[in-house]
């Protein structure tokens, strides 16, 4: 029994320190006039984190490999991922990485921006954006920006339009405030228990909300009747780490990360 606990607190932490390490800071997915589309990661961590050929950046149909590039601690790597056409002039800066011609094309209305080490076959982070999350990026020259690098990816209330035009590339984001009509009150929240779990969690939310389920690339795998519920995975599901989402009527939104071992 001691040896199954301790494992399992060796897998959260692991698991903690993995996810996350370097995160996908700021999104160009639908620039003005002719598409230029780049993205930024940010590397969270105190130490220096080299991305050799392991490392790849896909949006689930293109996909690059790093060719050996060092994002040091606290700072930015910038992402030339794709230009239109034969349209090859230079971005308005200058990228740290041109990854064009790798079949990466990030959508105007939905898509994913994935960072994973595929030798380890763990995703670092995982980004599943909807053009909704901030109208001013979808092609109003603003790019879709975190506002807090250690929040949920997949929260829409962790995004926002950049308030510089054309983003901040390379730099701390300025992202447009969130309208005080859209704070979360004090009492919605998730809680789950037990966490981590292995054959099923109760999963508890303060308000009314559509619950639902997804995996750290972004993709739904249950929803949820009721605010009290209990979630059974299906079989089959794989061991880690996935995202719970509860979204209100009128839009609002909170997130709780939980932890299935099977």
């Amino acid at each position: 029994m001691l040896r199954r606990v301790l494992f399992l607190a060796f897998i959260v932490v692991m698991a903690c320190a993995v996810y996350g390490q370097i995160v996908v800071n700021e999104i160009m997915y639908n620039s003005p006039s002719y598409d230029k589309e780049w993205v930024e990661l940010y590397n969270i961590t105190d130490s220096d984190i080299y991305l050799d050929s392991t490392y790849i950046l896909t949006d689930g149909e293109g996909e690059y490999q790093f060719e050996g590039i060092t994002i040091a601690s606290g700072e930015y790597l910038t992402i030339y991922v794709y230009s239109y056409g034969s349209d090859t002039t230079a971005l308005y800066f200058t990228p740290d990485v041109d990854a064009r011609g790798n079949g990466i094309q990030l959508n105007n209305d939905s898509d994913q921006v994935v960072i994973r080490d595929v030798a380890a076959d763990i995703t670092i982070d995982s980004v599943q954006y909807y053009d909704d999350w901030a109208p001013a990026s979808d092609g109003n020259g603003y790019t879709l920006s975190r506002r807090d690098p250690y929040g949920e990816s997949n929260d829409p209330a962790n995004w926002g339009a950049s308030a510089d035009s054309l983003g901040t590339p390379g730099e701390i984001n300025n992202v447009v405030k969130i309208a005080e009509k859209k704070s979360l009150p004090i009492d919605f929240n998730i809680s789950a228990y037990p966490n981590p779990f292995n054959s099923s969690v109760s999963i508890n939310v303060s308000s009314d909300a559509n619950v639902e389920i997804y995996n750290l690339q972004g993709e739904k795998v249950s929803q949820i009747l009721g605010n009290n519920s209990i979630w059974h995975p299906e079989n089959g599901l794989e061991t880690g780490i996935y995202l719970v989402r509860a979204t209100t009527k009128d839009g609002r939104t909170a997130t709780k990360k939980i932890v299935y071992m099977r």
